[in-house]
């Protein structure tokens, strides 16, 4: 089987952690000032947030893979509009400390299929928005389409 995007992604994201890790090591090793040592735990924190963010995500995204290494949830939920997906990606964000402000743009793409991620590119990525704004924007888009259950 292919690799999917989001293998390919999370694979990225466990080998920047492996790195991220050895490296964390070395400066405790070295006795490396403590705001050196506090940068780079907080970056490995939020590359383990994004790695079970997106663990998460593959269990709504592929129930037929199989996702042994991880807690699985036997039932897929449906939204009944895009506000409820919505509220779903913020409160899965939020769960793992990480800033929606800061971490839409990354994740959102993860959690779309390829048209939706089309339109993601065209219309969101690159810009310098607030959650707040580009949720209003997404509900625009999807708010009237049959496709609401299905993104994210």
């Amino acid at each position: 089987m292919p690799a999917t995007r989001n293998t390919t992604s999370i694979d990225s994201l466990r080998a920047r952690l492996k790195l991220s890790t050895e490296q964390l090591t070395r400066a405790h090793l070295d006795n490396q000032p403590a705001n050196i040592i506090q940068q780079m735990q907080t970056e490995s924190e939020q590359l383990i947030a994004w790695i079970a963010l997106i663990q998460r995500s593959e269990q709504y995204l592929s129930p037929e893979k199989d996702n042994s290494n991880i807690t699985t949830q036997t039932t897929i939920t449906v939204f009944e509009n895009i506000e409820g997906i919505l509220d779903n990606f913020e409160l899965q964000v939020n769960s793992v400390g990480l800033d929606i402000n800061h971490y839409w743009e990354h994740l959102m793409p993860l959690c779309m299929n390829t048209d939706q991620q089309s339109w993601f590119n065209v219309t969101l990525r690159g810009r310098t928005l607030q959650w707040a704004e580009v949720r209003t924007i997404v509900e625009e888009k999807y708010a009237t389409e049959d496709v609401a259950q299905q993104i994210l």
